[in-house]
């Protein structure tokens, strides 16, 4: 049986005769024929991250050639390229281009057998792909689509179809990668709490935030005053899952006028979490007057005091003492006595 196929430009036009056959330009209604789809496995890339770029074509009809490019930018390289099974690249095809740099990829495969004819849905080729940035959204863009199909493939003579991009007659999807910082997003249960968590006016208090992404700077903000402290990733931390890193924020003051303050910790992915410090009122406190201690003597009285003298409350030293007072008394009333006593004549 008589067989033809074409592949479309910008490739030199490669036509395999094996009988006559037409070429037509497809409708203008390029949603009612294939379209070419660029579809990414990961919802979100960190840098030193590697995800696949799969380039689809769906709805086709006796797909016989395929010559379509992917581009990227700089936030992302190229590492491979590898066919997919839409279209045979041996037994019933094979491939005229295949071209691979760090941000572009091309590949295009042609069919010498109508029995290979492509149709539905399928991966045409699959682009490994590293990641460089950590943050921004980075495109996976189709540069280039060219498809032909047959009109009939059991028609004689053959009569192909050309879709193209660059015509609008083969509409194209691109993809977008969210690019994050290493870590992964914040947990969207966050929080940040203070300790202590009420001072006195002027005190000092620290800032604890959990849930921040590991490796990144958490910044916290207090009454016009920052501090900024790197995320530590906690014990069991997995790359690609939620964060589970802390951060402490060290030496903030509280205002000097009782009442409650709140601040904001935020951070890289989306981390952005209030914190509250209550200043409290000092009360002041009545001191009351310092009383000297006693000390006690040898004697067993306090210092200063009269030395007890047993049940009188009179120590011995002070009888003898009184003792002599009234013996030298009484001796000075008797020479008075006898002074004043009138002499005999």
């Amino acid at each position: 049986m008589p067989t033809a196929t074409v592949l479309l430009r910008p490739t030199i036009v490669l036509v395999a005769f094996f009988g006559s056959f037409g070429l037509a330009q497809a409708p203008a209604q390029a949603q009612a024929g294939p379209t070419v789809t660029v579809e990414v496995d990961a919802t979100e890339a960190a840098p030193g991250d590697t995800v696949t770029a799969s380039v689809y074509i769906r709805n086709g009809t006796n797909i016989a050639g395929a010559d379509i490019g992917v581009e990227t930018n700089s936030c992302l390289r190229i590492l491979s390229q590898t066919p997919g099974d839409y279209l045979p690249t041996a037994s019933g095809g094979f491939v005229v281009l295949n071209q691979t740099t760090d941000n572009s990829s091309r590949f295009a495969v042609a069919i010498i057998d109508r029995s290979a004819l492509a149709n539905a849905d399928g991966i045409f080729f699959e682009v490994e792909i590293e990641v460089l940035c950590d943050s921004g959204n980075a495109p996976i863009a189709v540069s280039f689509a060219e498809l032909s199909a047959y009109a009939d493939p059991t028609a004689e003579p053959a009569e192909l179809i050309a879709y193209r991009q660059e015509d609008g007659t083969l509409g194209t999807t691109n993809a977008d990668v969210p690019l994050v910082a290493t870590g992964g997003p914040a947990a969207p249960d966050a929080n940040a709490t203070t300790s202590p968590s009420s001072v006195p006016p002027g005190g000092a208090f620290d800032v604890h935030v959990q849930g921040c992404s590991p490796g990144t700077a958490v910044t916290g903000s207090f009454q016009g005053r920052t501090k900024t402290a790197t995320c530590a990733a906690a014990a069991g931390f997995a790359l690609r899952q939620p964060a589970t890193g802390q951060a402490l924020l060290v030496g903030f003051v509280a205002p000097s006028t009782p009442g409650t303050y709140n601040g904001t910790a935020t951070g890289a992915n989306g981390l952005n979490v209030g914190f509250q410090i209550v200043v409290v009122a000092q009360v002041p406190t009545t001191v009351a007057p310092t009383v000297p201690p006693t000390t006690v003597g040898s004697d067993g009285a306090p210092d200063g005091a009269l030395p007890a003298t047993g049940s009188g409350g009179i120590s011995t030293t002070t009888s003898v003492a009184l003792g002599l007072l009234v013996i030298g008394l009484g001796s000075f009333v008797v020479a008075q006595v006898r002074r004043r006593r009138p002499t005999s004549a």
